[in-house]
């Protein structure tokens, strides 16, 4: 039976053909982005909403991470609509009570 065994530590994967970081071949990333909306800012933060590369300048705190100001204005375009249609079935349901004559 050839299964897993908790008591034997993994194969390494197999890396052959992978540049090292040594290899001049490798990928040069390093991780320093120009700003979306002003080009001559670098910036290591992306957005976490859509991944696009933001400055200081243009960092809106989120619950998690940072967005851009175009993820928030969308974000906040659809929790209006959500609200709007929210308030518009209470206030629906409140106009049925009223007019069924039984109470709330």
């Amino acid at each position: 039976m050839t299964g897993w065994d908790p008591q034997q530590p993994p194969e390494p994967p197999d890396r052959a053909g992978t540049p090292t970081p040594s290899d001049p071949s490798a990928p040069t990333d390093t991780g320093v982005y120009r700003c979306y909306r002003h080009p001559d800012q670098e910036t290591r933060i992306r957005c976490a909403r859509c991944g696009r590369p933001i400055c200081p300048n243009c960092m809106i705190p989120a619950p998690v991470g940072h967005q851009c100001p175009e993820c928030v204005g969308q974000a906040r375009r659809e929790f209006a609509g959500r609200f709007a249609d929210f308030a518009s079935a209470g206030s629906q349901r409140r106009f049925r009570t009223l007019t069924s004559g039984s109470g709330p």
